[in-house]
């Protein structure tokens, strides 16, 4: 399709190049000195592969991927192939190169069963192959599962596989579906449906019997792999604002964390990603970005050094990973390290190993999300007189340790004699057994034993007993529940307010109350509470009966309900502050008098917060409190530098006031004070000759460079000109909270865009966390080079329409089987379109987070903006 002449300049300046040759042919480097990297295939024999397995006879089974997003006028084909590669002579390379199958959308991966069928992975279903003629083409095709859902995204579906190892049961990851419903069915008719879950993993026969689920919680859990020990591992790929990327020990019946009826960052306070909440299990080790493919070392030709190792592949990092698993309780933790690096071309997705031991690895080499045509496949293997293990038979019996037997066995307790063993196990501090018996808890067998454990004396033993009648679905009574809320272990009352808010059971207030009126509310526990008085508000408990796709429902807190927070001096001041956070408006009537009231609040917390909310406003009311405060020269200076954040979004009449802080005793007062000054130091010559009197009686350099900044006039050294020179620059050191005020000040508006703690914008990830998942240097690199890697779900994209529409706007999905599409625009709604209405469509060459963010900072303010994203966890 080509897009009509007014379109053509702007759609050529905007749009990602179209698809082509890849840049270069860049060699990845394996980092073990005994492992040596060849070039498998390359493109046109391969384009955007996925998802590898390799054949008994060493052949090499590739996803090529060809329905992933493409652009409207990406040459095709129309279906993923899934591509056979064959080394007839040996010398490492691929020289015959066949199609196998095609007819897949959204294809990921395969694996091979121990009859030589071919298991494909794709969005809607999983599909069994088999050559019975030996052609080297599929002529027998079974469907083993069938996914049914409205959600379209390319990741909402069904994503990796997995045999056991006797062969007998695969396990199949869906990715979340947005909180869509959705139904995974069996060939025999068996199957799972849920509704706001996240993504999940099911398990069945071979032949698609038997389908149930094995474990949830998930984002996008992509590829998965038994190890030595008979251990089920997993790649997840991490919500919009949750991270890290994780790598995760799947035991059946494991809770995992992230609940898409909750949105897609993964901050709601009922989501958890690391074990945080009870119930939930942790993680064996945070990975790089985007994990795709897993391996356990033991299948490859590897020193032994490897053994029981891990290798993951990292899209977004650039570098394939290994783990050394450590015993950690019941289960492991992992140590990682790079193996396999590359450059900006070098995008690892699967991996998997041949009968000969050695590694393939799939490269999607550009960093375009859409396909585009390229692609690579590298070879690893041993050089020439390395000592290396024999490859470990692929079905042969896995060795359990101590840890993985305990579990089975608390699996498999069913028996009323084995009630003391599994609330021993309860009691237990180890996440895994705790989990492994709460699931037989829940049986029906143990049911009125453990409701009698409601009222155990062991705090332990009653967090179990809920968990366990929570996983088995049962709905609680008012007694059970009014017990709960008042019990003296915060963790349980943390749990039943959970309890409370995932079933709407709606309850008068003063009825979860109690639960943060017992004692010194954590934090967690006030996020919990007041997430579940959201939960339980008429519109969102609609929302959530009616089944509406849980990233659709803005979770925005109601103001009455805010109001009255604000309001109610019977609780805790930790969740009145809090509450300050939620004020979404804080010019409205019903809450401006109360934030001012509250910035005068003896609590600090209370003031703080308030402070903070108000500088977010623009009203005279909110404007003459924050400049009072400035003013207040008894005030604390954290609370004064606070307010004149806010100042700066006021209107400018009343800013000259400021200029007497400029000689405040308080740097970080006088710095907010140059701040607020910036724009009249044009238009204003007393403003300006005030600042220029300041500059001379500067005492220090930040206070300088922050002075001539206003003045329009250089910094005192010249900026570097790479962002290796700003690496250097700014590789330690910074005020985090200092860097908090550059965030939220408007003429650099981070907040615009990027919500913290409860406040800010949506249109870009919520960086509450940030600090767990990003390096300094990362941070660095996407605030100079914001285009440079984009996260998918923040692909800006193009869409230009035949009567004449340009629109931009994020995660561009087809609907209604590719007869319609949607667009989600920046300021949060979805626009729909039949196809045929379009005249062009596809991802922008730039990111929609601004480019030169670091021309609106002085190196100071750079570097404390750097400590406070770390400080972010």
């Amino acid at each position: 399709m080509t897009a009509p002449r007014r379109f053509a300049p702007i759609l050529s300046l905007l749009l990602v190049a179209s698809p082509g040759r890849a840049p270069g042919q860049e060699m990845p480097e394996v980092l073990d000195p005994g492992l040596a990297v060849s070039l498998f295939a390359a493109e046109p024999q391969v384009a955007t592969p996925v998802g590898v397995a390799v054949a008994d006879d060493g052949r090499v089974f590739v996803v090529e991927s060809h329905t992933h997003s493409p652009r409207s006028d990406y040459p095709g084909p129309d279906s993923d192939l899934i591509k056979a590669f064959d080394d007839a002579d040996g010398d490492g390379k691929a020289d015959r190169v066949s199609v196998f199958a095609e007819g897949f959308e959204d294809a990921m991966n395969l694996v091979f069963g121990r009859d030589g069928a071919l298991f494909v992975c794709h969005r809607d279903g999983v599909t069994r192959l088999r050559d019975l003629d030996d052609d080297g083409k599929a002529d027998d095709r079974a469907r083993v599962l069938r996914l049914e859902t409205e959600q379209s995204y390319d990741h909402s579906c069904l994503l990796g596989i997995a045999l056991s190892p006797d062969g007998r049961t695969l396990f199949v990851s869906r990715g979340n579906v947005g909180g869509h419903g959705y139904t995974i069915v069996g060939a025999d008719g068996s199957g799972v449906s849920g509704y706001g879950d996240g993504g999940n993993v099911v398990s069945c026969d071979t032949d698609g019997g038997n389908v149930r689920e094995f474990a949830t919680g998930f984002w996008n859990p992509f590829a998965m792999a038994f190890d030595r020990a008979g251990r089920l591992l997993c790649v997840d790929n991490d919500p919009d604002s949750r991270g890290p990327n994780r790598l995760v020990h799947l035991i059946d019946g494991g809770d995992y964390g992230f609940k898409a009826l909750y949105g897609p960052s993964g901050r709601h306070p009922y989501d958890s990603w690391d074990g945080e909440l009870p119930g939930t299990l942790p993680i064996v080790s945070g990975t790089e970005e985007a994990p795709s493919g897993l391996l356990p070392c033991d299948l490859a030709a590897l020193p032994s050094s490897y053994r029981g190792h891990l290798l993951a592949t990292s899209w977004g990092g650039h570098v394939v990973e290994r783990f050394r698993p450590e015993p950690r309780g019941a289960s492991i933790v992992a140590s990682r390290e790079p193996w396999m690096t590359g450059g900006d071309d070098f995008r690892p997705v699967g991996i998997g190993s041949g009968p000969d031991g050695a590694i393939y690895v799939t490269d999607w080499v550009r960093k375009e999300y859409p396909n585009h045509g390229s692609g690579r496949i590298w070879r690893i293997s041993p050089r020439p007189g390395v000592p290396v293990e024999t490859p470990r038979p692929r079905w042969s019996d896995p060795e359990p340790d101590a840890g993985s037997r305990a579990i089975a066995r608390l699996q498999d307790a069913d028996e009323p004699g084995e009630f003391a063993t599994l609330i021993d196990a309860v009691v237990d501090e180890e996440p895994f057994l705790q989990s492994a018996a709460v699931g037989s808890l829940a049986r029906p067998a143990f049911r009125e034993r453990v409701s009698r454990a409601i009222g155990d004396e062991r705090p332990a033993v009653r967090l179990g007993a809920l968990l366990a009648l929570r996983r088995a679905g049962v709905e609680p009574d008012r007694k059970t529940l009014d017990r709960l809320l008042a019990d003296p272990s915060e963790p349980v009352r943390l749990m039943a307010l959970i309890w409370v808010g995932e079933r709407g059971i709606e309850l008068p207030p003063d009825a979860l109350k109690v639960a943060v009126t017992a004692g010194d509310p954590s934090s967690r526990l006030v996020e919990v509470y007041l997430a579940t008085r959201a939960m339980l508000r008429g519109d969102e408990l609609e929302a959530s009966r009616e089944r509406v796709p849980g990233f659709q429902i803005r979770r925005e807190a109601d103001r009455e309900l805010v109001a009255e927070l604000l309001r109610d001096e019977s609780l805790p001041d930790r969740l009145r502050a809090m509450a300050c956070r939620l004020v979404s408006e804080p010019d409205r009537p019903e809450v401006v008098g109360t934030l001012i009231d509250l910035a005068d609040h003896p609590d600090p917390e209370i003031r703080r917060e308030a402070v903070r909310t108000m500088a977010l406003g623009s009203g005279p009311e909110v404007g003459g409190a924050l400049l009072r405060i400035a003013l207040d020269l008894e005030g604390p200076a954290d609370l004064r530098a606070d307010a004149l954040v806010g100042l700066s979004r006021q209107p400018v009449d009343r800013l000259g006031e400021l200029v007497p802080l400029l000689r405040d005793p308080s740097a970080a007062v006088r710095i907010e004070a140059i701040r607020a000054l910036r724009p009249l130091a044009a238009t204003e010559p007393m403003i300006s000759e005030s600042l220029e009197r300041s500059a001379v009686e500067a005492d220090s350099l930040p206070t300088l460079d922050q002075l001539r900044f206003a003045l329009g006039r250089p910094p005192s050294e010249p900026p570097p000109g790479s962002v290796e020179g700003w690496a250097g620059l700014l590789a330690e050191g910074g005020d985090p909270e200092s860097g908090r005020r550059v965030f939220l000040h408007p003429t650099v508006a981070c907040s615009d865009c990027h919500r913290v703690e409860g406040r800010g914008g949506t249109i870009g990830p919520d960086l509450t966390a940030l600090g767990r998942s990003a390096t300094r240097e990362q941070l660095i690199r996407s605030i100079l080079e914001p285009s440079a890697e984009i996260a998918p779900e923040y692909q800006g994209y193009l869409v230009a329409t035949v009567d004449g529409q340009l629109l931009t706007g994020l995660q561009f999905h087809f609907r209604s089987g590719g007869q319609a599409a949607s667009l989600l625009l920046q300021d949060g709604r979805e626009v729909r379109f039949p196809l045929d209405e379009l005249e062009q469509y596809g991802p922008m060459r730039e990111s929609i987070m601004p480019e030169d963010l670091e021309r609106q900072l002085t190196v100071e303010d750079f570097r404390d903006l750097l400590a406070y994203l770390q400080s972010l966890e």
